[in-house]
């Protein structure tokens, strides 16, 4: 083999080496966020794309401090209408931890 031949062998290789890693990477994010996709699901009852269409219906992006006032607004729209408390207004209880 020439140089310009090992040369040419040892890149290819280390090319794909690093798209091994990248696909590793990329396969860990993808589980990463269909673990984060049911824990969505499972403390707010609804899809992280909900969330994101609220979010973005009401601020123009979905963030993360905007997908929480979104999920707050969704549980609002969702409990039902207290007489005389308008849905801004509702009181709340608060817990007496100690």
């Amino acid at each position: 083999m020439t140089e310009v031949s090992r040369m040419v062998f040892s890149d290819t290789q280390k090319y794909i080496q690093n798209c091994q890693a990248i696909r590793a990477e990329v396969d860990r994010m993808l589980a990463t966020s269909d673990a984060l996709e049911q824990e969505l699901f499972m403390q707010f009852g609804c899809s992280r794309k909900t969330l994101e269409k609220e979010a973005i219906k009401r601020f123009g992006s979905p963030s993360a401090r905007e997908l929480f006032n979104a999920n707050q607004h969704l549980k609002t729209k969702q409990q039902p209408a207290v007489s005389g408390v308008s849905q801004s207004r509702r009181p709340f209880v608060v817990s007496n931890r100690i």
